[in-house]
């Protein structure tokens, strides 16, 4: 029997308004299509877990979501059509092209 906390159960209850990880960051961008996936949250307020919320809590005020005068830190994740993982197809920092996965 695990003793544990449940992320999705804490969310799910409306409890939670940031995920984060310190030991396993890929699963940060996997959390917001699960919780999608297992009906716990629409994709559009999963992904504010781990978008705004964060950056909310350690308020980087110029982060954490795409409009004007925002950092324009991006993702372009492959449409998953319910797999997981998500592939990250591209990413931007500060509006500045990092990764490129084609």
């Amino acid at each position: 029997k695990s003793t544990g906390l449940s992320a999705a159960t804490m969310v799910a209850d409306g409890l939670c308004t940031a995920l984060s990880s310190d030991y396993y960051y890929p699963s940060m961008l996997q959390a917001p299509f699960r919780l999608a996936a297992d009906g716990i949250l629409p994709f559009h307020e999963a992904w504010k877990q781990v978008s705004a919320g964060p950056a909310a809590a350690v308020k980087l005020h110029d982060r954490g979501a795409i409009a004007a005068g925002m950092r324009a830190d991006l993702l372009l994740v492959a449409e998953p059509a319910d797999v997981i993982p998500a592939q990250v197809m591209q990413h931007w920092v500060a509006g500045m092209p990092v990764y490129r996965a084609f």
